[in-house]
């Protein structure tokens, strides 16, 4: 049965991203908190449902402003980005804070974006084979990106609970103790070098005084 439940489940993924033809990739950097989206015919709700997920924005729109969306941006703010693939529709951001916390799409009034579109579960769209096999060439992403990524989703909880500076300074202390290990990794490290290479001219000493047997390389 579980088999059968997952089977349905990669089907019905499937089904979603075949109708796309053509190659879209969304790349979005936590850190600057910068947008890059390159699509060339990728549907309007599929983009944003990827940008949702990668950004943790809520999207809300109407299903019928769907469309072929052809963008080449690289490295913006998010607002401009979304504003870019929606033209010519409009948008009313809500932030909170500084961060946007929500976005909503229409033609005239807010009321038309009736419908929240739900998060990609999918890291990167890719709409053809050939597409896909391009996208899975992508390296695994390194454990200071894994950090960094949980870090930023960290820093956005405790924005959002109002503890902000708690959490900054806990993340202080996080870096000191970090820091501190890395320097006592490295304090082993040069030691263990240190006691390989006196015992290695301790050996070369001994065979100058004709002490012990050099060593030969087999044959």
């Amino acid at each position: 049965m579980r088999r059968y439940c997952k089977f349905i489940l990669v089907l019905a993924i499937l089904l979603i991203l075949l109708p796309m033809t053509a190659l879209s990739q969304i790349a979005y950097d936590s850190k600057q908190k910068l947008l890059s989206v390159k699509s060339e015919g990728g549907l309007l709700s599929a983009l944003l449902s990827e940008v949702s997920a990668k950004t943790g924005i809520e999207v809300y729109y109407n299903p019928s402003f769907d469309k072929k969306v052809f963008v080449n941006i690289k490295n913006q703010p998010v607002d401009e980005v979304i504003k870019a693939m929606i033209k010519p529709l409009n948008n009313a951001f809500i932030y909170e804070g500084k961060s946007i916390k929500a976005v909503k799409i229409f033609q005239k009034t807010e009321s038309e974006a009736s419908t929240k579109i739900k998060p990609s579960m999918s890291q990167s769209i890719a709409t053809s084979p050939s597409a896909a096999k391009d996208l899975s060439r992508k390296e695994a992403p390194t454990r200071k990106e894994l950090e960094s990524s949980a870090r930023e989703r960290r820093r956005k909880q405790a924005e959002s609970q109002g503890t902000l500076k708690e959490f900054e300074e806990k993340e202080a202390q996080r870096d000191k103790s970090r820091k501190s290990r890395e320097m006592k990794r490295e304090e082993r490290r040069q030691e263990r070098e240190k006691m390989k290479m006196e015992r290695e001219e301790k050996r070369k000493k001994m065979e100058t005084e004709g002490k012990t047997t050099p060593r030969t390389k087999p044959q």
